[in-house]
């Protein structure tokens, strides 16, 4: 079974005015990834064999911290932009 990997797109095209700061924002968004893999067994599922919904969206908030505190490590280390 292949992984759901949710992704968004940007349809912003590099040269359409935006500044200099915004292109590298737009540039290091595009590089950076962050995955984490969980298993989810029965426990986790309603009877439907569909995963809770609460059980998703605090696997979301802990990515989102952990893509947070490397944004902010970055930023810290001078390789960010912010």
């Amino acid at each position: 079974m292949r992984p759901c990997i949710l992704e968004t797109a940007t349809s912003m095209d590099m040269g359409s005015g935006m500044t200099s700061r915004e292109q590298e924002i737009l540039r290091r968004t595009e590089l950076s990834e962050t995955r984490v893999t969980q298993a989810f067994f029965p426990l986790t599922t309603n009877h439907h064999n569909s995963l809770f919904g609460g059980t998703a969206l605090a696997w979301m908030d802990e990515v989102s911290f952990i893509a947070g505190g490397h944004a902010i490590l970055s930023f810290a280390a001078g390789d960010g932009v912010l």
